[in-house]
């Protein structure tokens, strides 16, 4: 893996887009013992021209009771990232599949193994006093995180390369690379 000046790296905004948490029965359901981490998905993005990397990290969770079988708890989260690179054209590089420029690999899986640890803290303070009190994210692999993740992705017929994102407003719309046209 490369080496990365972090000192022009900025996580400038981490925030939960998403926070559902339900106790799954009107009379509170089973008593929570353990929880699991039942969906994962980071969704990257990228703006070259502002020097943004995004990631939108969808997750899902479920409660079990002490024999493990569900108790009813479940949480859906979804947090976005915003990562400004000051020097991004260092870490960059151009497809023949793909017009202008775009961040490379090792960038991307390093700031989105980031945007998952952080989001660790953040679902386990969010977590705190609810039905799934006590739930942290599993540890894992950013390679791991990010390969499962395209792989996911490109199952839903999403483009493999990150999406573009158009501005870097608090929503911003989703605005697909263009590939370039196949030769004949």
């Amino acid at each position: 893996m490369l080496s990365f000046d972090l000192s022009r790296f900025r996580l400038a905004e981490a925030a939960f887009i998403q926070c559902l948490i339900d106790n799954g029965a009107a009379d509170g359901g089973t008593a929570t013992a353990s929880h699991g981490l039942t969906r994962v998905l980071l969704e990257p993005g990228f703006e070259m021209e502002v020097k943004r990397i995004y990631y939108t990290l969808s997750l899902a969770a479920a409660g079990y009771d002490e024999a493990g079988a569900p108790s009813g708890a479940t949480g859906q989260f979804q947090l976005r990232f915003v990562f400004e690179v000051e020097n991004l054209e260092e870490y960059s590089t151009t497809s023949e599949e793909f017009e202008g420029s775009f961040p490379i690999r090792d960038l991307m899986i390093m700031l989105g193994g980031v945007a998952y640890s952080t989001a660790r803290g953040l679902v386990l303070g969010k977590t705190a006093g609810t039905p799934l009190a006590g739930f942290a994210l599993p540890l894992r692999s950013p390679q791991e995180l990010f390969q499962q993740s395209l792989q996911e992705l490109e199952a839903r017929d999403e483009p493999a390369a990150p999406k573009k994102r158009a501005s870097a407003s608090a929503k911003p719309k989703s605005v697909t690379t263009k590939r370039k046209p196949a030769k004949d």
